[in-house]
């Protein structure tokens, strides 16, 4: 994309991009190659404002879920739906179920707002079942990204700058999104929360609380939008929990951070 229609969106956001299909064939100076490269030349942009926009029901699929919401054990049937070779952890998974749908933003009469995403903490033994149950919930979720914290940064998390050749103007430096602000309107499956790094913890809670990204990283000063609810799990140190020792101190995290889950 180029000239007026490019830098109109920002990292994270869902486009739509209608253009013409390109064939440029790839040369070594005067010597050309037998190979093409395909590329698209955008002619227009337009931003999605339905994050589930691809997410589509058949008539028959739409009178299945409307038939089956009057049925008296609904609540028990999504209940087994998640995880079933997670066996009891019946309160977990409720909240699950709630967190994938989601409550409503508020703003109160002083301006104040309250979000209405839901972030849960999950901390158990090293048997694999916590993580079982954070998969579970990134799998049923429409939008959702998973990663793992022992492998992300801070950048990772909120959004990195880099340069590219293809920036537009003569500023080399781009935002590339991360990933609490490429699950927006969705969901953020963390595996190992307690392996993050001091920055990264402190991204996290930062982001957790605004619902957005600031960033202010080379020549690039911009605010992405993280409405993202957060599914994290993590072990204790010892592999296990000490009735004696305080919890903040087993878990490895912050209590500030800990403040964000509900």
């Amino acid at each position: 994309i180029e000239d007026d229609i490019a830098g109109t969106v920002t990292a994270g956001d869902q486009v739509t991009v209608n253009g013409i299909l390109k064939l440029d064939q790839r040369s070594a100076g005067r010597q050309r190659s037998s190979q093409f490269d395909l590329y698209m030349d955008g002619v227009s942009l337009e931003t999605d404002t339905d994050a589930y926009a691809e997410v589509t029901l058949s008539d028959d699929t739409k009178e299945a879920i409307v038939s089956q919401s009057a049925e008296p054990d609904i609540y028990e049937q999504l209940i087994d739906s998640i995880a079933p070779s997670v066996h009891d952890n019946k309160t977990i998974k409720l909240g699950i179920l709630l967190q994938l749908f989601g409550g409503m933003d508020k703003e109160f009469p002083d301006g104040a707002g309250s979000r209405g995403n839901i972030h849960m903490l999950l901390f158990g033994p090293s048997n694999g079942t916590v993580n079982r149950l954070v998969g579970q919930g990134t799998n049923a979720a429409p939008r959702a990204v998973s990663i793992s914290g022992t492998e992300t940064t801070a950048a990772g998390l909120t959004a990195a700058a880099t340069t590219s050749s293809d920036a537009p103007g003569d500023d080399p430096w781009t935002l590339k999104a991360g990933a609490l602000v490429m699950a927006d309107q969705g969901l953020l499956g963390l595996h190992g929360v307690g392996s993050l790094s001091g920055d990264a913890l402190a991204a996290l809670g930062r982001t957790m609380d605004a619902q957005e990204v600031h960033v202010s990283k080379a020549s690039q000063t911009q605010s992405l939008r993280a409405n993202t609810a957060v599914l994290a799990a993590g072990t204790p140190p010892s592999d296990g929990f000490d009735q004696y020792r305080p919890l903040g101190q087993q878990i490895g995290i912050t209590p500030e951070l800990v403040s964000q889950f509900d």
